[in-house]
């Protein structure tokens, strides 16, 4: 069961990158206490196949310029998460610019 909540693993639209990581670890660390470990890179592989549509423009960037090998879990999460921050401004931004018109 819990391989195949791993495998359809599915982000909710309004999760955070902190909220779908924290949900994948739980899972991942009850799939080591069975004995069924995922490497750092499939785990990385899984997470880019996991995210929506307005995160793969970031997801490719870091495929095109990272070692997916040895990108760590935490340089994944620390780079969406700069991602996330960043795109949350600029809708904040956009919103007030164009929301007094």
């Amino acid at each position: 069961m819990l391989v195949h909540q791993y495998e359809l693993f599915k982000i909710i639209p309004s999760d955070s990158i902190t909220s779908i990581f924290t949900r994948k670890t739980t899972i991942t660390n009850c799939l080591d206490a069975i004995e069924r470990i995922y490497t750092n890179a499939e785990i990385v592989r899984k997470n880019f196949r996991s995210l929506l549509k307005t995160r793969k423009a970031k997801v490719m960037v870091i495929q095109e310029t990272k070692n997916l090998t040895k990108l760590s879990l935490e340089e994944l999460i620390s780079s969406l998460m700069t991602h996330e921050i960043t795109m949350k401004k600029q809708r904040r931004i956009w919103h007030s610019m164009y929301s007094s018109c």
